[in-house]
């Protein structure tokens, strides 16, 4: 298996060498699928394909949560040649319907219960609709090949068609897939950035595989042997289907679908039953776990005496440590945080104690990743080390030569085709010698270790010219007390201010009123101005009554919050 093979020649290598191995679990139902039952499955979806003329060049659309027909259903699409369309069941129903035009999707595989939500008259390209659930169909378009009735009348009789195609019984040997290009586009994923309205990311297959055979690979390399994975990531977005579906697959770990948000507490019970390998989480998620299982911890007087002397510290980590372990299950061998900035307090301490974390850094339009290194190994406050091999390469781009730091900008086999339909947006992200503008700002030292400042679009302007990264804020205001998140913001005079939702949860089981919530908020916004250099000092701090809207990567998303802020200017503290 090399990054070179052909996507489908790998997933069609997978499925036999595990053919009898569980691939496939639903954590809540218990609904689960070996390689061969997943074969079975995906040759009776191309039998509907074929009914209704679905053909490699249409595009077909996945609406819904993880679960194992979600997975199923993105194997079927790609096994057929066609393109597939991930889309975030957390988009709201005027994107969903602009996402499934503007991609010009024929055919819509979602879950029952979010169809209610869309306008289906909206709909221009969409011809069927079929259930996640089951994969019935719910809908058929006036222009469609088959009508409702017929496409019914093709369900109920798929089975007997499935038996007379396959008399023996499905073997590996009746595998037969389509092979599109490597260089074709496989998947058309919509991001939902911070900065920017959603655009459609073609990516192909080469740039697929070399993003699912890296980290595997790497396992591999260092003998790891894994069974199991939860997946905690949106499969709807690159980082969730590339490396907590597609990529543990192809290594023949088995996994599970939560079915629920993946709140700690759903994660750590699923944890102690699953007992996984390997986790793949966003910071938020691992940083509400610290805070409500570790942090307490610190506050207990025999902790705070060991905590302060030297011997003993190094041991108080590792039996903290040795908790959190047993916390997720007692088996982990890799845990690999991505997707937004990791707060360093924490990152400190895991590292001290020997957690086996790593983090790693990528973006939608690179598939997504860019940067990685093996737990134990990364330099701290880094994302990693530049990939190994010569398929990606990254560069800064310094806006003046005495800067420490610039533009990451990147190139190689597994970068975007572009943006579809979006030449001119496509145009912009590419330098002139065709390397990709990451739009982040950061540096590599003599090491590789991969450093970020913050976003090119976020970095702000102190008084005297200071460069200002509000990500970097924004770190250290959540980690202090009963801070759930937040945003910080430069006003029109150029000062900065705070936008803080409390920890309304802890708050409870602390029995904490809300209305000591502003005196708790400025003694932490004083706290954040003694530890941040004063051109980062925050002249005011807003409470917000809602959670801040969130991209698919559950980071918070930055662009045309202006309305939703405004509401928070009577709750200053």
């Amino acid at each position: 298996m090399k990054r070179e093979d052909n996507f489908v020649d790998i997933l069609k290598e997978t499925f036999i060498r595990y053919w009898e191995k569980p691939a496939l679990t639903d954590y809540i139902t218990k609904l689960s699928y070996t390689n061969k039952g997943i074969c079975e499955k995906i040759a009776k979806n191309h039998i509907i394909f074929e009914k209704c003329n679905i053909t490699p060049s249409d595009k077909i659309a996945i609406l819904g949560r993880n679960s194992a027909h979600w997975a199923i259903a993105y194997l079927s699409i790609i096994t057929n040649g066609s393109v597939v369309v991930p889309v975030l069941d957390d988009f709201n129903p005027i994107d969903i319907e602009h996402i499934l035009n503007h991609s010009e999707t024929t055919l819509l595989i979602c879950d029952s219960s979010l169809l209610k939500n869309i306008n289906i008259d909206n709909l221009t390209s969409v011809k069927y609709i079929m259930s996640l659930e089951n994969f019935e169909f719910l809908h058929c378009s006036k222009d469609a090949t088959l009508n409702i009735d017929e496409v019914s009348n093709t369900v109920e009789l798929l089975q007997s068609e499935f038996d007379k195609k396959y008399p023996n019984g499905f073997s590996q040997n009746d595998i037969n897939y389509y092979v599109k290009d490597k260089n074709e586009m496989m998947s058309l994923n919509y991001t939902s950035g911070t900065t920017s309205m959603t655009k459609g990311v073609m990516l192909s297959g080469l740039s697929i595989t070399s993003n699912i055979t890296y980290i595997p690979f790497q396992f591999a390399s260092r003998n790891l042997i894994m069974n199991k994975t939860i997946c905690v990531l949106p499969m709807a977005h690159a980082y969730g289907l590339a490396f907590a579906f597609l990529g543990p697959m192809i290594y023949g770990i088995e996994i599970y679908f939560l079915g629920k948000v993946p709140s700690p507490n759903i994660l750590l019970d699923a944890c102690q039953e699953i007992k996984p390998e390997l986790l793949l989480l966003v910071p938020l998620v691992f940083e509400k776990i610290y805070k409500y299982n570790v942090a307490p911890l610190f506050k207990k007087p025999i902790v705070k005496f060991l905590h302060e002397i030297k011997l003993t510290d190094k041991i108080l980590h590792k039996v903290i440590v040795g908790k959190i372990k047993k916390l997720l299950g007692g088996n982990l061998l890799e845990v690999i945080i991505g997707g937004a900035a990791f707060n360093s307090h924490i990152e400190k301490f895991l590292n001290k104690g020997g957690f086996p974390f790593t983090v790693g850094y990528g973006m939608t339009e690179c598939g997504p990743l860019m940067t990685y290194i093996e737990n134990g190994k990364f330099a701290q406050n880094s994302v990693g080390r530049v990939l190994e091999g010569d398929f990606l390469k990254i560069r800064i781009k310094k806006s003046n030569p005495n800067d420490k730091s610039g533009e990451i900008q990147v190139i190689g086999d597994n970068v975007m085709l572009g943006y579809y339909k979006e030449e001119e947006a496509t145009s912009i992200n590419f330098t002139e010698d065709g390397w990709l503008k990451s739009g982040d700002l950061g540096y590599i030292d003599n090491k590789g270790n991969v450093f970020i400042n913050g976003r090119s679009k976020t970095m702000l302007l102190g008084a005297s010219g200071e460069n200002i990264y509000p990500e970097a804020i924004e770190t250290k205001l959540s980690s202090l007390p009963l801070v759930a998140e937040c945003i910080i913001i430069q006003n029109e005079k150029g000062r900065l201010e705070a936008y803080v939702y409390p920890d309304y949860p802890r708050m409870k089981s602390l029995k904490i009123s809300k209305d000591k919530v502003p005196a708790r908020m400025e003694e932490n916004r004083l706290k954040l101005n003694r530890i941040t250099a004063k051109y980062e000092n925050i002249s005011a701090l807003y409470i917000l009554e809602h959670p801040l809207p969130k991209t698919p990567k559950n980071t918070i998303k930055r662009y045309g919050l202006d309305k939703y802020l405004s509401a928070a200017k009577n709750n200053k503290v």
